[in-house]
């Protein structure tokens, strides 16, 4: 009966990890954050609360709301408010 051999981490996946460590430096150093950032909009009609995935939260501005539109009540443009907004923060 013959032992099995066992494999060893194929290259590619080696490569892939290397290129990932290499990206998120790459980000680190143009100043890109690499962790998920999360923008909180809320319908001012429904009060329906959206948690929305962003690129870059520094880049965030108010008119950037009138993309979305609410699932619920079906209304958008300016009708958003951030959490911040809400709670009389901003």
């Amino acid at each position: 009966m013959k032992r099995k051999k066992y494999k060893t981490k194929s290259k590619s996946k080696k490569n892939s990890k290397e290129l990932r460590e290499y990206a998120k430096k790459v980000k680190e150093e143009a100043g890109i954050s690499t962790r998920r950032q999360f923008v909180n909009l809320v319908c001012i009609k429904c009060k329906e609360e959206y948690h929305i995935r962003v690129n870059n939260k520094d880049n965030w501005t108010d008119n950037m709301k009138d993309n979305y539109i609410c699932l619920v009540c079906k209304s958008g443009n300016s009708n958003w408010r951030t959490r911040l907004e809400r709670k009389g923060l901003l």
